[in-house]
């Protein structure tokens, strides 16, 4: 894969993390509303709608950010390094 492409790919990504948070903020700020305007049972159930949607925000967030964790590219260079190291 050139570079370009790996641009491309990784722009797409970004791109696609900033309409997840978009999303993510119009819909919890409108079940928030909804909690506090229209239901009426008293319970404080968005809670775990945000945290929960939250914690797959931040995974997404951590997938694209940190490349040398999950990065097959950068495994494979590694495992090629250390097969140079062994022999």
């Amino acid at each position: 894969m050139d570079n370009d492409e790996k641009l491309i790919r990784k722009a797409k990504a970004r791109i696609g993390f900033r309409v997840h948070s978009a999303v993510y903020i119009v819909v919890c700020l409108a079940l928030t509303l909804f909690d506090i305007f229209i239901d009426s049972t008293g319970s404080n159930w968005w809670y775990f709608v945000v945290s929960g949607w939250g914690i797959g925000l931040l995974s997404h967030f951590v997938g694209i950010t940190s490349n040398s964790l999950f990065s097959v590219e950068k495994e494979v260079e590694r495992l090629k390094n250390d097969s140079k190291d062994r022999y």
